[in-house]
């Protein structure tokens, strides 16, 4: 009998350490999120995308609910007359717009509507270039 009842309350213990447990570490979307871009700066940034440009830090930010991306730019995209060119422009938000209906990766934040944020600045000197903003209209 004894033996019976510790085996029927061991289990059942378990179950609610488990589910304690379980229910305390129970993050949001958002809280994932802004978890998952500190991770991804903190253990991959400054990441090198390739020779020109090299992503900084990522950030997550709730109103407009997305991600914000910081790249350095270097070489001969560290040149502000680049990003003056507003055909040139248009040319890289398309092809950027492309690039983000194929990715599978960002699926899910698709499908929530995220708004994805570019920031371009200098190495040399830290100087603003550029901003891109895609927002699910430009995407969906």
């Amino acid at each position: 009998m004894r033996t019976t009842l510790k085996n029927a309350v061991f289990p059942a213990a378990c179950i609610v350490i488990l589910a304690a447990l379980s229910s305390s570490c129970h993050e949001s979307f958002e809280e994932r999120c802004q978890r998952e871009a500190r991770e991804h700066t903190e253990k991959y940034c400054p990441q090198p995308i390739d020779l020109y440009q090299t992503l900084d830090s990522m950030t997550f930010c709730r109103q407009p609910m997305g991600f914000n991306y910081y790249y350095s730019m270097s070489g001969l995209m560290d040149n502000d007359s680049i990003y003056n060119d507003e055909a040139a422009m248009i040319d890289i938000k398309q092809n950027m717009i492309q690039s983000l209906k194929t990715n599978i990766s960002l699926r899910s934040y698709i499908e929530r509507s995220f708004t994805f944020t570019y920031y371009y600045y200098s190495s040399t000197d830290g100087t603003p270039f550029a901003t891109i903003v895609l927002k699910p209209e430009d995407y969906q």
